[in-house]
């Protein structure tokens, strides 16, 4: 009787300490994720050429004319949507600039620490198309394009980021359809038949908007790619990024978007980036697009010092 009164005393002592004891946790710490680290990890890896009608360039060299590595220009890229159409076989490892430099600048300059593989995406998309030889599309813009200088490159990045929302890829305007709804019957859009105004709302880099801009960069689009759709017929295209980047390029260089083109306010060492805002929207928000152009164009000089 005994054993078992010290035995049972002995039980009973460990399940209170047992009870008693404060619970221990399992403490993991976790580590932030650098998303620009990992972009570059998946451009390093991810390479497809690009199958198009850019010519390999005669002015010297091989181009920039090997293998595409950035994701946006995979058959799936980031976008959702097949790239990398009139381009020739691209090799940013060529680039004119030093891209780790300029997306580490841009990352903190413009991206405020917080890039995402979205924004460089994005970005990349319109650094390739400003570095290929051009296909045979109209001599006024092939004669204005080959006179382009850094400057018209940062002030279409700066534009592109401010008409995205910052996201740096092609996007329908925000609003939905009460909102697109008051673009309807604008002559200067060409908006007369019904639901005009939310057919052919904003899209794109620089939300192209209105029957007029749907038709003439139609056009445009067929010069760069013969098998692109028509716009009239399928609105949503100007959502895929090969075409948006053609469409942002040539409409700010030519003046398509209000008649005013970038070359009266931006070029050859000359910025006026404030003014140039009337390319696009007249003032609207035009000094703060201005110090986006400012800081952009600081990253391509400092990517540029290779």
């Amino acid at each position: 009787m005994r054993v078992l009164i010290v035995f049972f005393i002995a039980i009973t002592s460990y399940i209170l300490y047992i009870i008693t004891q404060p619970p221990q946790f399992v403490v993991v710490k976790l580590m932030p994720i650098d998303y620009v680290a990992v972009a570059k990890e998946i451009i390093s890896t991810r390479t497809k050429k690009s199958e198009g009608f850019f010519k390999t360039s005669n002015k010297g060299g091989g181009g920039f004319f090997g293998k595409a590595s950035s994701p946006s220009q995979s058959s799936k890229g980031f976008f959702g949507k097949k790239s990398g159409g009139f381009f020739g076989s691209s090799d940013i490892t060529n680039s004119i600039f030093n891209r780790e430099r300029f997306f580490d600048e841009v990352k903190h300059s413009i991206f405020k620490g917080r890039m995402n593989g979205t924004h460089q995406y994005g970005t990349e998309e319109l650094l390739n198309f400003w570095e290929q030889e051009l296909p045979d599309v109209d001599a006024e813009f092939t004669d204005k394009w080959y006179d382009k200088s850094l400057e018209i490159l940062a002030y279409v990045l700066a534009t592109s980021y401010h008409e995205t929302a910052h996201r740096m890829e092609p996007i329908d305007e925000y609003g939905g359809p009460s909102y697109w709804q008051r673009y309807q019957g604008r002559p200067d859009l060409e908006n007369f038949q019904p639901g005009d105004a939310v057919k052919f709302h904003g899209r794109g880099y620089t939300q192209l908007t209105g029957r007029r801009n749907y038709r003439i960069m139609t056009d445009v689009l067929q010069q760069f790619y013969p098998d692109a759709p028509n716009l009239l017929e399928d609105p949503d295209a100007a959502n895929d990024p090969q075409y948006a980047a053609v469409i942002i390029f040539y409409g700010m260089i030519m003046g398509s978007f209000t008649g005013v083109s970038i070359g009266n306010y931006v070029g050859n060492g000359y910025a006026d980036f404030a003014n140039a805002r009337q390319v696009i929207n007249g003032h609207d928000k035009k000094h703060l697009i201005a110090g986006y152009a400012e800081r952009f164009n600081a990253a391509l000089e400092a990517a540029q010092e290779l």
